[in-house]
């Protein structure tokens, strides 16, 4: 859980001073943190033009980065942080999507921040989701109204078979890892991730 509060707490303190100095803009870009043995070794953000691309086209090229971060790093837990809607009465959505549910009624569905997190569980050696979002209004003076964080870490089987994200999280930290990789490749590993979008920053 620390790892989740450490993203969430990060994303959130970005939103705010994104909300502070632009006012209600744009939504923030995917982020993903990478573990490995409890020590957050690199921090990929999906750079902007990439965001504005449909979400379709954006999740195997998020899987690709996490695949290298696998090959070339060893990382064994990932943590992303994105934007999303939500909703505590699931009864009011009337059988519509949250985004089309938040746009006619803003009252029954709410933006939030959403923490995906997969992790390896040592003793099963399954691959364990837990979700947590974090709701959120804008308020007058470019302001951000936060409501209390929601945690998910049950019915992940419904949650693979409705959302891609969690099962490529997953795929990512299936493949296999290459023992001792030269600084050239390592090197190489970067360069191709930022020319393929990505911001990234080792620790």
């Amino acid at each position: 859980m620390s790892k989740i509060a450490l993203a969430l707490t990060g994303a959130q303190l970005a939103k705010n001073i994104n909300v502070e100095e632009f006012g209600v803009g744009e939504d923030l870009a995917f982020n993903f943190f990478a573990w490995k043995k409890g020590e957050l070794l690199v921090v990929a953000q999906l750079q902007q033009s990439e965001m504005n691309k449909p979400v379709e086209s954006r999740i195997p090229k998020c899987g690709d980065m996490l695949a290298t971060l696998k090959t070339f790093w060893g990382i064994d837990a990932v943590t992303l942080v994105a934007e999303g809607f939500e909703t505590h009465n699931k009864e009011k959505l009337q059988g519509r999507e949250l985004q089309q549910a938040f746009i006619e009624d803003k009252n029954v569905v709410h933006e939030c921040l959403t923490v995906t997190h997969c992790e390896q569980n040592e003793i099963t050696n399954d691959y364990e989701i837990t979700l947590v979002s974090a709701g959120y209004k804008y308020e007058l003076g470019r302001k951000v109204e936060w409501m209390e964080p929601v945690g998910y870490t049950r019915g992940t089987e419904t949650i693979l078979r409705k959302s891609p994200i969690p099962l490529m999280l997953i795929q990512a930290l299936k493949q296999e890892t290459m023992e001792s990789p030269s600084d050239e490749d390592m090197d190489i590993a970067i360069s191709t991730l930022v020319a393929n979008g990505f911001l990234i920053e080792e620790l």
